[in-house]
């Protein structure tokens, strides 16, 4: 059954003890509550397979050749900006799809030697999650116009207001109750006061909705390829 956030929240703080089906829960308190749920959500977004869906955007890279194209609300690419790259980010080029090595790090981007060699074949991407807007850098010099296939986590659901229905599959509705209850335990009754259950149950329940989520992912992220591998 969907609850709303402010349903969610009070089945929360009842696994602590602080919300009774007869109390009521003063309009500050529901706020501050529907900010520390938000920033859990948001938190979620940044930890290995707790997001349940790959986005896909097809970008055109356009010639002039250049690195970095940026991308986020109002960049080169005005798509929402990603949070990191996920395995199956393609590249076609002469109406061929190749897969593109993803490069997990700035070190590693830095360490390819043959990255300015002029070349029609691009092979590998790296992107760096700046703020407000990230930064994508191709390893190829396409001498047209290419389509990349990007694909990223798509964020999580937040909530707007307490009457925000919650929208996501089956194991998240319990791992956010059990897992806000802790971080609202030391603002109303005290770390101390958290049931063992609850400080138990909510890390299985997030390696739980881990292990569902890794499935819908075919395969490891390519990352590092060797520091003088070349086209």
């Amino acid at each position: 059954m969907a609850l709303t956030a402010l349903q969610l929240i009070r089945s929360s703080l009842r696994l602590i003890g602080e919300a009774g089906e007869s109390e009521t829960l003063s309009a500050e308190d529901a706020d501050n509550c529907l900010a520390t749920l938000n920033e859990m959500m948001e938190h979620w977004n940044s930890v290995p397979f707790m997001t349940f869906q790959t986005r896909i955007d097809i970008l055109s890279w356009a010639t002039p050749f250049n690195n970095p194209k940026t991308i986020g609300a109002g960049a080169t690419f005005n798509v929402l900006r990603p949070l990191r790259l996920e395995r199956a980010c393609t590249g076609t080029v002469g109406g061929v799809e190749n897969e593109l090595f993803i490069i997990d790090s700035r070190s590693s981007y830095d360490r390819i030697r043959l990255k300015g060699v002029t070349t029609t074949n691009i092979w590998a991407i790296y992107y760096d999650p700046g703020v407000p807007l990230g930064s994508l850098y191709l390893i190829g010099t396409p001498a047209a116009t290419t389509p990349i296939s990007l694909a990223t986590p798509s964020p999580l659901q937040t909530f707007a207001t307490l009457s925000t229905l919650i929208n996501l599959p089956e194991g998240y509705q319990e791992a956010m109750k059990y897992n806000l209850a802790l971080k609202l335990g030391p603002d109303f009754g005290g770390a101390n006061q958290i049931p063992e259950s609850v400080t138990q149950t909510a890390p299985l329940l997030v390696q739980a909705l881990q292990g569902q989520n890794k499935t819908r992912i075919s395969g490891p992220i390519m990352a590092n390829p060797p520091a003088s591998a070349g086209p």
